[in-house]
């Protein structure tokens, strides 16, 4: 039978055919279902943008472990994802890279200068549009970042510990006044540190008239003192050009790492890769 040659096309035919249509134009697209799920870049909540970076290989469908990443002072999420010691490490571990913006390119943490957002609202925000867009795999959902980032990640850790299965952080702690306590302790941390870092000094120092970077060991022990973990480390490890204080006799599955080299403000090149895999080895909640 030959198609019409004017007129409109009708019944089920009509609707086999749009439908056929569709698919083809789909198909030229490059549609698939993950591009249904995922949002625009930058991803927007109601208080701020994020970027995300799926990692290579993955089928659209598996659900997927998530490290959410607090930049550096003056970067953007983007930079985070174009990172070859973060984005490129998330990209072949299997892991989705959820990159922060901080407002104004830095972060409201705790008694330091800027207080432009509630972090945590915005941090909730986020979680809860990433596993709208992708499977998450609930285990592993894990929290890392980078000097004013890293401080992020402590006051987190300290205050709402709950929000991420695991911590690893670099170069950056709480500003002064510490915490007296921390309300929820970071069930699994891993800290690096370099012991000539002069942007974010172990002993801390002050920024302008009215604000002090803290004191690294001290802040530490009370992420250590929350989680019930001994004063005395459980072993120490020589990786790397770090060395590492492990404590693993803590209250429940909780799991604390810190750790000090010798270079100065820096994300050690394979920090993020041997953190996801230690952040993999720990025992799922």
């Amino acid at each position: 039978m030959d198609f019409p040659s004017r007129g409109p096309i009708k019944g089920a035919f009509a609707a086999r055919l749009t439908a056929l249509s569709l698919l083809c134009l789909l198909a030229v697209l490059g549609w698939n279902a993950r591009d249904a799920m995922a949002c625009a870049t930058p991803c927007t909540v109601a208080n701020g943008t994020y970027q995300v970076l799926e990692p290579d290989g993955w089928d659209g469908k598996t659900p997927l472990p998530v490290v959410v990443w607090f930049h550096g002072y003056g970067r953007t999420g983007k930079y985070v994802v174009n990172s070859p010691r973060i984005g490129g490490e998330t990209r072949k571990n299997g892991v989705l890279l959820v990159a922060l913006d901080g407002a104004n390119k830095s972060w409201s943490v705790r008694n330091a200068p800027e207080q432009d957002r509630d972090e945590i609202a915005f941090v909730k925000d986020v979680l809860a549009d990433v596993r709208a867009h992708w499977p998450v795999d609930e285990t592993r959902v894990w929290a890392g970042g980078f000097s004013l980032g890293s401080s992020m990640v402590w006051d987190i850790a300290c205050t709402h510990g709950e929000l991420f299965s695991a911590y690893f952080a670099v170069s950056g702690g709480f500003w002064r006044p510490h915490p007296e306590h921390c309300d929820t302790g970071p069930d699994r941390m891993r800290y690096v540190h370099g012991t000539t870092d002069t942007v974010m000094p172990l002993n801390g120092r002050q920024i302008g008239e009215h604000w002090h970077q803290g004191r690294t060991f001290e802040g530490f022990t009370v992420l250590r003192q929350a989680n019930r973990c001994g004063a005395e480390p459980t072993r120490m490890v020589t990786e790397a050009d770090r060395r590492c204080w492990l404590w693993t006799e803590c209250a429940a599955a909780t799991e604390m790492e810190f750790c000090l080299h010798d270079g100065g403000h820096k994300i050690p090149p394979d920090w993020v890769d041997t953190s996801i895999a230690w952040a993999n080895r720990l025992p799922k909640n």
